[in-house]
């Protein structure tokens, strides 16, 4: 059975869209929308719209009253050939963290800091979050990092985590005690402040030869005006 066409279901295209085409029986139902094969393949053009290619599937939503309709009906004809805009959802979120070994141990050595800087930009370049600026000194990590808008925080601080001690373990039998702390500070920043951020990050050998790691982490969270119990921060 056919069913009147009503409006194109957007929030279920499957890479596609048929600006002319034919209503064929469709083959099941999913999400209250109807699935049917159809000319019409996205892809995105230089001026930010969607220009149809051949051959894809399509969801299509349907009007309540089913209507039969005949067995050849032109699909969604009142849009022109051609592009159509495509909705999109923008976001920048700067992220700024900070982690420590455990139990704020010297193990991040001078040898393996640019290798272990590249590996963990790698992470977060596989996470879509890429990484503007990263350093570290012997016992703690500063990350400069553009979230994804789809990724948990905590999700990419995991996979992070994980990754890079995996990766200095296996660089040397004298690493196989390492590991990071259980915790972390992930402190927001805006555009303005990049540049004072990555100075900041990039100095870090200057900051900590007059200041420890747990006195540079109260400042960040007190700067941010982030409660904390010092019997939790520091593991």
């Amino acid at each position: 059975m056919q069913w009147h066409v009503t409006s194109v279901s957007f929030w279920k295209i499957l890479h596609g869209v048929a600006l002319q085409g034919t209503l064929n029986s469709p083959d099941r139902t999913q999400g209250g929308a109807r699935r049917l094969a159809c000319p019409g393949l996205i892809s995105i053009s230089p001026s930010g719209k969607r220009r149809v290619r051949s051959g894809t599937m399509l969801f299509l939503q349907l009007d309540k009253s089913r209507i039969p309709c005949h067995d050849r009906f032109p699909l969604i004809s009142s849009i022109p050939s051609g592009e159509i805009p495509v909705s999109q959802s923008l976001a920048k979120n700067l992220i700024h963290l900070v982690f420590s070994t455990k139990d704020r141990k010297p193990l991040i050595r001078f040898e393996i800091r640019d290798d272990l800087h590249r590996f963990a930009a790698g992470i977060l370049r596989d996470l879509e979050s890429d990484a503007l600026v990263i350093n570290s000194v012997s016992d703690h990590i500063h990350i400069l990092f553009n979230l994804h808008k789809t990724k948990s925080l905590s999700d990419v601080i995991m996979e992070l985590k994980r990754g890079t001690s995996i990766w200095i373990k296996e660089k040397n039998p004298s690493y196989s005690d390492f590991y990071w702390q259980g915790g972390y500070g992930a402190f927001s920043v805006s555009q303005s402040a990049v540049a004072t951020v990555k100075r900041y990050i990039a100095e870090q050998e200057t900051h900590h030869s007059e200041q420890t790691f747990q006195n540079e982490f109260r400042k960040l969270l007190n700067r941010h005006e982030i409660d904390f119990d010092e019997r939790y921060v520091w593991d």
